[in-house]
C-alpha cells in the first residue's frame, strides 16, 4: 500500500524509491529498471501513477504493447522485477554461453535464481 501523498509525482517518487531499494539488494542495472511518469519507448516499461491506480506500461515505437493496472504496490512490484530479472538473466546468457546448450538454458537458469 502507497502512503496517501497529496500529489501523483509524490506518489511516483515513492514508487521509485522503493524500486530502487530492491534494485539495489540484488544488483539489477539502471538500465533494466522502468522509467516513471514518462516513457521512453522501445519496449522500456514506466510507470504511471492516476489517483490510487498504479500502471504498468511497455510502448514501442509509439503504440502500446502492455498495460497493466492495479491499486496494490506489492502487484506492481512483482511486474517491474518479473520483467527485471528477465532482462538480467538474458544479459547474463549471451556474457555467459554454455557449449552444447542453447542460449536458453544458462538464461532460465540465472531468472531462476
Amino acid at each position: 500500500m502507497i502512503p496517501p501523498f497529496e500529489t501523483a509525482a509524490e506518489r511516483l517518487a515513492f514508487v521509485a524509491r522503493e524500486v530502487d531499494l530492491l534494485a539495489s539488494q540484488i544488483g539489477a542495472p539502471p538500465s533494466q529498471l522502468p522509467t516513471y511518469g514518462r516513457s521512453e519507448d522501445m519496449a522500456r516499461p514506466h510507470v504511471e501513477v492516476a489517483g490510487r491506480f498504479l500502471s504498468w506500461v511497455v510502448v514501442e515505437r509509439g503504440n502500446e504493447i502492455d498495460r497493466k493496472t492495479t491499486r496494490d504496490l506489492d502487484e506492481l512490484l512483482y511486474w517491474i522485477f518479473r520483467s527485471v530479472a528477465a532482462g538480467m538473466a538474458s544479459d547474463f546468457a549471451a556474457r555467459n554461453p554454455v557449449e552444447g546448450k542453447e542460449f536458453r538454458y544458462p538464461m532460465f537458469r540465472k531468472e531462476l535464481a
